[in-house]
This record gives structure tokens, sequence and C-alpha cells, in this order.
């Protein structure tokens, strides 16, 4: 059971980086979060201004959840690192 820990904290960022990018994605096709604040909405509202000229928003919002989303696959990459240290040497 010890020898399991890694593997299940590696996996487990892992798939908290595929529920932000569904949510995400669901919440952009409509199917997701209706009221509330999320990543699908920004983007959703923000393409639709995008036709007005306003690429600011769509951007920022685009750039913050792909910095969001680096961050915790970085996070994973470090992790399974530290705890895994053969991992590094292959």
């Amino acid at each position: 059971m010890p020898n399991t820990i890694p593997i299940i904290l590696v996996e487990f960022t892992l798939s908290f980086v595929t529920a932000i990018k569904t949510e995400a994605v669901l919440s952009f096709l409509g199917l997701g979060i209706k009221d509330g604040v999320s990543w699908g909405l920004m983007l959703a509202e923000a393409s639709s201004e995008i036709q007005a000229g306003y690429l600011n928003n769509f951007i920022a919002a685009s750039s913050f959840m792909f910095v969001l989303v680096m961050a915790f696959n970085q996070f994973a990459d470090a992790l399974q690192e530290a705890l895994d240290p053969q991992a590094g040497a292959r």
C-alpha cells in the first residue's frame, strides 16, 4: 500500500486538470453551470465580444486558464519526480 501513494497523488492531480477542462468545455457549450463563475462562461461571453473587436477579455480568460492547467501539470510532474526518484533517471 505505501508504494501506491505516489501514483495515487499524481493521478489525482492529473484528474483535477481533466475536471477543470471538462467543466470549462461543458460551460462553454452551455451544458454546465448557468449562473456563477466558470472558465467556460467567461470564454463564451468573451467569444461573443470578439466580433465587436474586443479581444482582451478572450485573451485574458484563455491565458489564465492555460496557466492554471500548465501549473497543475508541472505540479504533477514535480510530484512524480519527487516521490519516484527512479522515474527521472530514465
